[in-house]
């Protein structure tokens, strides 16, 4: 009997341990908190684990409510589907909970990538609707000045060959240095510089 606390502190021990969440290798279930950046690309969700702000092994999925403009804290759940998708992922993050929001407050250009990053898909992932240059569906691009809007146009000019001649567009480099619109905060970048090469 006087061993039974040494075996109950070995077993809990032991229980925590696998429960632990592993970023070398996430277990279905497993938690951990994430810290979310200011900003969205095509190429980079920008989602670090928050205890040493290393990349996140794992995208996330259903955070639909995230705004850019704002840092979060979050909590999220390892999911494996049953069946494994074939043109995707056979594990990722689900969020749980939003622990924090902060309104991003810097005036630093930062850069994203204005091409489509997709075993699925190729090309551009900006286009014109309404007068507007529209980026990943959502968000809107606005040309600092003419000579940029002029230079979007140009590119755009290139859509239909990026997306058709593989060839062409994997050696293509098509990215963008960028500001939050301070008009449109959570919905807009002002691009001040484009960055090409190989068009």
């Amino acid at each position: 009997m006087r061993y039974l606390p040494l075996l109950c502190l070995i077993f809990i021990s032991f229980s925590c341990s696998k429960d632990k969440f592993d970023s070398s290798d996430p277990k279905n279930g497993q938690t951990t908190e994430l810290f979310v950046d200011h900003f969205y690309s095509t190429d980079n969700n920008n989602i670090y684990l928050w205890s040493d702000r290393n990349p996140s092994p794992l995208s996330l999925r259903e955070f639909l409510d995230r705004e850019i403009g704002y840092t979060y804290k979050v909590k999220a759940k390892v999911y494996v589907p049953d069946v494994a998708p074939q043109d995707g992922p056979d594990k990722w993050f689900v969020l749980e909970q939003v622990l924090s929001k902060e309104k991003y407050t810097g005036k630093d250009r930062f850069e994203i990538s204005l091409q489509i990053h997709s075993v699925l898909a190729r090309g551009l992932a900006f286009r014109k609707l309404d007068g507007k240059f529209i980026y990943s569906g959502s968000y809107e691009l606005k040309p600092m000045n003419q000579d940029i809007a002029g230079q979007m146009e140009q590119i755009l000019s290139l859509a239909e060959k990026l997306h058709n001649n593989g060839e062409y567009s994997a050696k293509a480099r098509v990215r963008a240095l960028v500001t939050h619109d301070p008009e449109n905060p959570d919905k807009g970048y002002i691009v001040q510089q484009l960055l090409t090469a190989n068009l």
